[in-house]
């Protein structure tokens, strides 16, 4: 679970930072068969039976004493390679590392642990190899055993436990050496809710506590909400470091755009009618276009109208520089394949008036206008997103039940949401996107993502503050009881 610095730690001079890595490399050496690795030996400089695959290329940057610093990036992307390097358990090609502090390792499943040894065993080998003496080992071991919260598996070998009993274990025990320098890989993903939760608390506490943490997920929510800083790794190279809420926009949206490529997309006709295939709308719970929804019940009825719009009917005209100062501002951060586009998209009272600062619980529409370059069968979506860029509300076509809209090359339409922001106070954008449907929008074609397209600010409630991201109406009944 711990391991000692991969190098030495007086090599840092500034007192605020806890880890430095400097032009790091990682290559491995491919043989075609498994023989070729000693004739490679005899062979020496003389010919190469190898290829060479670069997992880590000329990686540097800085992280702070108490920082909390996310790496995302997709798999095979070197994020768990980088991190083995940092916790010393690989050596790098090139480059170096220095950490100040004790490092505490929660790596891939299966580091660390004897499968054959019980967990009671595991705890001492692992706290031994931390630096722990058997003292503080015995002075810790009940509270490593009480959350770890495994019962009686405790004296059975590890080989035997399932993968969350494995990772509870895990974290149990890397937490329990009180690291200076905290390195998790993706294994808190393997846990149960409940488990999760509770690593979350002991996260907080730890940030309190100045301890750096260094965090790898595939859970953008989770990186947004714990790290100031991310780097998103990519193919073994560092395509962008910097604060989360752009790192992790960066990532989605290009998430989203290898999404759109992978999505079969049909090229009918002259090349302007351009489809996604996806299957009947009794298999993708999509509704069909031109054919209005039912809803079911009086919920899904108001719902409906709330989301209402009319293709036919003519919208406010909107002047000139307003639609060209949004589409200014929207393409430096809009991605997509354009063949419908969001050309105009405001937040207005019921005045009509653009709202930059709004009350608890004001009544707003969200107006969105979108112009066709291709026809095409879409979605319109938002989402209010907090100062992280964590959507936090939102509202599209299928969950309001509502037919999705055709429009014909050159022909633009009006989309009017009508909702209430019921948010704590804070910081907030709107973010529009355009999307064909798949599966019951599990999947989707993008056709417009526009990150930022509206920025407000929700001010405190002046009847109390309330400690989540938001509060919703309840009906309330107290008495008492005799």
């Amino acid at each position: 679970m711990a391991s000692s610095p991969p190098t030495a730690t007086d090599d840092i001079n500034s007192a605020d930072i806890a880890l430095r890595v400097s032009g790091l490399s990682k290559t491995y050496r491919i043989y075609g068969r498994s023989q070729d690795r000693l004739l490679q030996g005899l062979w020496g400089n003389r010919k190469q039976l190898y290829r060479e695959f670069r997992a880590l290329d000329s990686i540097s940057f800085e992280i702070r004493r108490g920082e909390t610093f996310g790496i995302i990036g997709p798999n095979g992307s070197g994020k768990s390679t980088l991190l083995q390097l940092i916790a010393g358990t690989l050596t790098p090609t090139q480059g170096e590392i220095y950490i100040k502090g004790k490092v505490s390792a929660l790596l891939e499943l299966g580091a660390g642990f004897n499968g054959e040894f019980t967990g009671r065993e595991n705890i001492h080998m692992a706290a031994s190899i931390a630096g722990l003496n058997p003292g503080e080992i015995r002075q810790r071991y009940e509270r490593i055993a009480a959350y770890a919260d495994i019962g009686d598996f405790l004296d059975q070998p590890v080989k035997t436990y399932s993968s969350g009993m494995y990772v509870r274990l895990a974290f149990a025990v890397a937490i329990s050496v009180e690291p200076e320098v905290l390195i998790i890989d993706e294994a808190l993903a393997v846990g149960d809710m409940e488990f999760q939760a509770k690593c979350m608390v002991i996260l907080k506490k730890m940030q309190e506590r100045s301890t750096t943490i260094l965090f790898v997920s595939h859970d953008v929510g989770a990186v947004s909400a714990l790290c100031e800083r991310t780097l998103y790794l990519k193919q073994g190279r560092a395509l962008e470091i910097g604060p989360t809420p752009d790192v992790v926009a960066r990532y989605i949206r290009e998430v989203q755009e290898a999404n759109n490529r992978k999505i079969n997309v049909t090229v009918s006709g002259n090349n302007d009618s351009r489809t996604a295939s996806t299957p009947n709308a009794s298999e993708t719970g999509i509704i069909p276009p031109h054919r209005t929804a039912s809803p079911t019940s009086p919920e899904a009825a108001s719902g409906a109208a709330s989301g209402s719009f009319t293709a036919a009917s003519p919208f406010q005209s909107v002047e000139k520089e307003h639609l060209a100062r949004f589409a200014e501002n929207a393409n430096h951060s809009r991605s997509g394949t354009g063949d419908v586009r969001v050309i105009y998209a405001e937040m207005t009272d019921d005045k009509g008036l653009p709202i930059r600062s709004a009350e608890f619980g004001q009544s707003v529409l969200i107006r969105i206008i979108v112009e066709a370059a291709r026809i095409c069968t879409f979605s319109v979506n938002y989402k209010i997103c907090d100062k992280n860029r964590t959507p936090v509300i939102g509202a599209d076509f299928l969950m309001q039940r509502q037919t999705l809209l055709t429009l014909e090359p050159s022909q633009q339409a009006e989309v009017l949401y009508r909702t209430s922001l019921p948010l704590t106070d804070g910081r907030y954008s709107l973010r529009i996107s355009l999307t064909h449907p798949v599966n019951a929008h599990q999947q989707a074609l993008f056709f417009d993502i526009v990150e930022i397209a509206h920025v407000f600010e929700v001010l405190p409630n002046p009847t109390a503050k309330f400690w989540t991201q938001v509060y919703l109406p309840n009906t309330l009944d107290v008495r008492v009881l005799e």
